[in-house]
């Protein structure tokens, strides 16, 4: 009986389950259309304004947005109420299309008296919305907002959770976070993240208004859980406070974000004119304080900051209720390229700047397998910058990274990395090299422990090396190892170590290309991992011995397997083979016969 029960109560959730998905319902909106009840069913009969598509919606709902421009009330400043729907462009997947789906906004900061103010956003996300609250495949368009905190230009998502993704947000601006600023006031066990997925960001703008202070131009995240993926975040400024100026890009604040396969270039922050002693126009690409940052396989490239960060400041500014072990980051497999710091006696470190408060947080920063490359400072660390008001223990962490050609203006020494007052770093496993001066500077009490690396005019440790790199064609960006470079398996040979905090390794561990972190590059003895962000390793088909070359010795192993089954030697078909070991195979084998070293 219970048993029966049980399958009786199963078998209804099922039905309600399917019949909730069956009666779920798609609202249209076009520009042409009409808020009543005989339209919304398509785009030649469409609602009129998309908070009236909105309102008619229930969980589970979709809002089609038909190609268009929409302005006014009621297609801009719209409430999402808390519900689970999907309001979407016809094909997000189109960017012509998306581009043809444009929310205007006509948002203006104030002209000249009596002209006021025009302030409307896009979107206002703020009942509690979940990942299915989703947003996609629109462009939202001159939001503009000085008023109400003077945030959320484009969107603003205050203690919600939507996900965000292929859409435009652009030519928006407010005093934080011109283009979409969150702010969740997360617990530290909180499992709700925001998604902002394949997004376009670009050119919006923090100004003043009425807010002392600009952050965050392209997006401003405060005391949240995000996760960016698959972005582009591209000429934003936060310009004109006599204050605090930055964060062009992004700017996180006490918060957890996640930053994968983003390319972030061409942001800016800083005073116009200049002030030549002011610390706070820094991140220029982006600005962290406190929290955790996580960035992988990203490019940070062309930003500008007047004091410091071109490309990323990080700070462990401590907050009171977040549990000191969450101020960390982690900077992998990412490209740090031709940042700026200029205008300023502040602009150290123009690819990295990092600030440590060491007397209260046992703080981390990891840099593995990142170029740090053509970055250029006013005045020391064109490549890295570390300082740290008091520490004994190690705060920075380099491993197999190269920082190279890189310039301060004000010190011909540490244009590569310059570890000021009490830095505490490890370098390992890394390149760093420039064709005059001294690569790696450091004074102020900070210390360094330089092992198996190549650091030009030497540096004492185990392993280090000072010899030509061997880039392939550093003039035009091109850092990957030569085949006779001395870095290829010069690495630690006891890599990877016991794991730790400072271990960067993890199982199958790829290099800055995606390719297998320790190869056997040099072809003699076992595999051991290089020294740069570059794992050389050569690969000929039908090397089958691991040999770098392709011989009688690879034949016999082919023999071996002659009609049979073996994955090592089914070459052919490329890539993957047929199955079966034959004339075929062999054919690829004879092509490549004594390819090798």
């Amino acid at each position: 009986m219970d048993r029966m029960l049980t399958n009786l109560l199963a078998l209804i959730l099922i039905i309600v389950f399917l019949a909730g998905a069956a009666f779920a319902t798609t609202y249209y909106v076009a520009p042409n259309g009409s808020d009543d009840e005989e339209h919304g069913t398509s785009c030649e009969m469409g609602f009129a304004t998309i908070q009236y598509g909105i309102d008619s919606a229930s969980n589970g709902d979709t809002v089609v947005i038909c190609e268009g421009t929409y302005t006014g009330d009621g297609n801009r400043d719209l409430d999402t109420k808390g519900k689970s729907i999907t309001i979407t462009g016809t094909d997000p997947n189109d960017p012509d299309v998306v581009a043809n789906t444009v929310i205007n906004c006509q948002g203006a900061p104030q002209g000249k008296p009596p002209v006021p103010a025009n302030n409307h956003r896009g979107f206002y996300i703020h009942s509690g919305e979940d990942n299915d609250c989703v947003i996609q495949g629109l462009t939202i368009r001159n939001g503009y907002v000085d008023k109400d905190n003077c945030i959320g230009g484009g969107i603003l998502c205050e203690n919600s959770y939507p996900t965000i993704r292929k859409c435009v947000i652009e030519a928006c601006g407010a005093a934080g976070g011109g283009g979409l600023y969150i702010d969740n006031s997360y617990l530290e066990d909180d499992p709700n993240i925001v998604l902002i997925s394949d997004c376009i960001i670009k050119n919006n703008f923090s100004t003043v208004g009425t807010s002392p202070g600009v952050n965050g131009a392209g997006i401003n995240i405060v005391d949240a859980i995000v996760t960016i993926i698959d972005c582009t975040i591209t000429g934003n400024s936060a310009t004109g406070s006599p204050l605090t100026q930055h964060g062009g890009g992004i700017d996180c604040v006490w918060s957890l974000v996640t930053i994968s396969r983003c390319t972030i270039s061409d942001n800016s922050c800083g005073a116009i004119p200049p002030s030549p002693d002011c610390h706070s126009w820094t991140g220029g690409g982006i600005f962290a304080v406190g929290g955790v940052l996580n960035l992988d396989d990203c490019i940070i490239s062309g930003n500008k900051a007047a004091a410091g960060g071109g490309g990323i400041f990080w700070q462990d500014t401590w907050k009171g209720n977040v549990a000191q072990y969450w101020y960390k980051a982690t900077i992998k497999n990412c490209r740090i390229e031709d940042n700026n710091s200029n205008n300023s006696v502040n602009s150290k470190g123009a690819g990295i700047r990092i600030e440590w408060n060491a007397s209260y947080t046992p703080t981390k920063l990891k840099l593995i397998n990142c170029n740090i490359t053509g970055n250029n400072a006013d005045v020391q660390g064109g490549g890295v910058y570390s300082i740290c008001e008091d520490n004994t223990e190690p705060n920075l962490g380099i491993f197999n990274c190269t920082i190279a050609d890189n310039n301060a203006a004000g010190n011909p020494n540490g244009k590569n990395a310059y570890l000021d007052t009490y830095s505490r770093t490890i370098i390992k496993d890394s390149i760093l090299w420039c064709d005059n001066n001294v690569p790696l500077y450091v004074e102020n009490n900070a210390t360094v422990d330089v092992s198996y690396s190549d650091i030009k005019g030497g540096w004492e440790g185990m392993g280090n090396i000072s010899s030509d790199p061997g880039f392939k064609d550093p003039c035009n960006g091109d850092y990957h190892l030569e085949a006779d470079s001395l870095c290829i398996d010069a690495g630690d040979p006891n890599e990877p170590t016991d794991p730790n905090i400072y271990n960067p390794y993890e199982p199958n561990e790829k290099d800055l290309d995606s390719e297998d972190r320790v190869a056997n590059g040099d072809c003699k003895g076992g595999a051991v991992v290089d020294m740069g962000a570059d794992e050389f390793a050569y690969y000929y088909i039908g090397d089958f011995d691991d040999e770098c070359d392709v011989d009688f010795v690879d034949f016999a192993i082919m023999a071996l397997y002659w009609l049979q089954n073996q994955p090592l030697v089914d070459i052919a078909p490329p890539p993957d083979g047929d199955g079966i070991v034959d004339v075929r195979d062999l054919k690829i084998l004879c092509e490549n016969w004594l390819a090798g070293k």
